[in-house]
């Protein structure tokens, strides 16, 4: 199925480049809506290195008219109206179960009803430390690599701590906040 993950488009789907737009409409856009009262299918692909419990991830959209959006194969959100030209755009949260690491897929079915025709969409991730596993103590053990050695820790720049104090910090490759 077009909007699932594993599906491969063939060489009768095209490269556009993002927001599609009519040139009646008032927002800029990149790609000519071609024809009245049609309808596209659009896929979007994105890579994901992890996918972290304390990042909240939200799809932001703006339209007009009709689409249903799916993340990996999952409808995440419909509408049959219409966001304005320049205007604060529809906001939704995606379910962390719904991304996977490596390859993720957007993928959107658009439909123009009536007057100017506009998409764009994208998804973006919010780091929320309050969320994070916190360490409350430093204990010798849990600072022992598996190789019985010290673990190295480094701060959010990448230079090596030795003292870490509050604050979140990359121990063994991981992300962990000290309070």
């Amino acid at each position: 199925v077009w909007n699932t993950l594993d599906f491969s488009p063939s060489d009768d789907w095209v490269s556009l480049q993002m927001p599609l737009g009519s040139p009646s409409y008032q927002a800029p856009y990149r790609t000519v809506w071609e024809g009245e009262y049609n309808t596209y299918w659009i896929r979007r692909e994105f890579m994901l290195e992890e996918v972290n419990e304390a990042t909240v991830y939200y799809l932001e959209v703006y339209h007009d008219d009709h689409y249903d959006i799916y993340v990996n194969g999952s409808l995440v959100d419909k509408a049959n109206t219409q966001t304005q030209a320049n205007g604060t755009p529809v906001t939704k949260i995606i379910s962390n179960t719904s991304l996977v690491v490596g390859k993720n897929v957007i993928a959107v079915h658009i439909q123009q009803n009536t007057g100017g025709a506009y998409f764009d969409c994208g998804i973006y991730g919010v780091f929320n430390p309050d969320k994070q596993d916190a360490v409350l103590e430093i204990e010798e053990e849990k600072t022992t690599s598996s190789f019985g050695e010290k673990a190295v820790v480094y701060d959010l720049s990448g230079r090596k701590v030795t003292f870490p104090e509050k604050g979140l910090y990359i121990i063994e490759g991981q992300k962990k906040v000290f309070q």
